[in-house]
């Protein structure tokens, strides 16, 4: 089960002092999302993944920290509006701003998993127009940045603009993701023949839905079954690893 409570915070731009949700502990059951998205209960806390300012606007996960570079920025139309976005609400607005934020401290990573993540709350709220300008926003963060050269986050993206309709963008990603950006220790659990299966299976999965033009969410029970407890282990690895990155 998830343990969510009410933290009392002080925003570190403003001063203001409010209380706001605060994740003291979770877990998950299943896989994750082809975009890594974490399964139940995990997925259903992101209302504590940060605080929002109730004051100033300011947005961070740890808003008692020093934000004061930003000061200026935050009163500013483009943070404001979410670059225009005007349609963006409540924690979409949130991931989306905290995104911006990450782009300025050129924190490219943690950028481009924040507007995934304001995707992730469009979905929930099945606002798919607004989803799609999400991944459109983490897609142009990953190709200014040259693909990160990374095979988890390529296979993300692959997802993301296969979710945003971009079919054709999405199965050239697909063909050009390089296996060999992948470390023995992310397969430290598995086989070499399991790791191969996994990986094939995984990126033949996501080619078909382009082909079929499908734009659904999928998890990677979807596209090889019941994975393996060792695999399975090894892709929650990859997450944990990718989001950890956000504060380098």
């Amino acid at each position: 089960m998830s343990a969510i409570f009410d933290g009392n915070f002080r925003c570190s731009v403003c001063g203001c002092e409010f209380t706001a949700p605060e994740l003291w502990s979770t877990s998950e059951f299943g896989s994750p999302d082809l975009d890594l998205r974490p399964a139940e209960l995990n997925r259903w806390t992101m209302e504590a993944w940060m605080q929002c300012c109730p004051n100033c606007g300011y947005v961070s996960r740890h808003i008692d920290e020093d934000g004061t570079q930003h000061k200026e920025y935050i009163a500013t139309a483009e943070y404001i509006t979410c670059e225009g976005n005007t349609s963006l609400t409540g924690l979409a607005r949130n991931f989306y701003r905290y995104g911006l934020l990450c782009l300025r401290e050129k924190k490219y990573t943690a950028a481009y998993y924040a507007f995934l993540r304001a995707a992730w709350a469009c979905d929930d709220e099945e606002l798919y127009e607004q989803a799609c300008i999400c991944r459109n926003r983490a897609a142009k963060v990953f190709y200014h940045n040259g693909g990160f050269n990374d095979f988890e986050i390529g296979f993300v993206n692959a997802d993301v603009l296969r979710r945003a309709g971009r079919f054709k963008e999405a199965r050239k990603l697909c063909k050009s993701l390089n296996l060999k950006n992948i470390s023995d220790e992310d397969f430290e659990y598995a086989s070499e023949d399991e790791e191969s299966d996994f990986i094939k299976k995984a990126v033949g999965f996501q080619l078909k839905l382009c082909r079929k033009k499908d734009t659904k969410c999928y998890s990677f029970d979807d596209c090889s079954g019941s994975l393996p407890q060792r695999l399975l282990r090894t892709i929650m690895r990859l997450y944990d690893r990718k989001y950890s990155q956000e504060n380098n």
